[in-house]
């Protein structure tokens, strides 16, 4: 079940995806109540059918690997290279763009590097 709130004059949504223990808070974006109650139903609807999208799972590989060719192409070469070093060092050597040529130097991190299948596996304790 799902309830509808109003905060700052828009109407809000607070829901329970299913296998999920944590509220979802989405904003309706409107501040009519007759719509947000329209939208509310068709919320409810989504949520009982399945049909309502949860959250993905993006492998860390391709997130890590079009990240840095964003960065390549969008920032100067000093940029990119220290994102790829802190990538590096955060994450090792887990695809291809993070692998340190042959001749490159090779210093063994401090602390080990993350281990994640998928982004959304990263936690903030991970992290710290």
């Amino acid at each position: 079940m799902a309830c509808i709130y109003k905060r700052g004059g828009i109407w809000w949504v607070k829901y329970y995806p299913r296998g999920s223990g944590k509220a979802v808070f989405r904003s309706l974006e409107t501040g009519n109540v007759r719509v947000a109650e329209s939208k509310l139903k068709v919320l409810e609807y989504q949520l009982e059918a399945g049909d309502l999208r949860t959250c993905t799972e993006t492998p860390l590989t391709t997130f890590l690997e079009e990240y840095l060719e964003h960065v390549r192409l969008s920032h100067p070469r000093t940029t990119f290279r220290n994102t790829l070093s802190t990538l590096r060092c955060t994450f090792g050597e887990c695809c291809p763009p993070l692998v340190l040529p042959p001749h490159g130097r090779r210093r063994t991190p401090s602390v080990p590097p993350l281990r994640a299948e998928h982004l959304e596996d990263i936690t903030p304790h991970m992290v710290r």
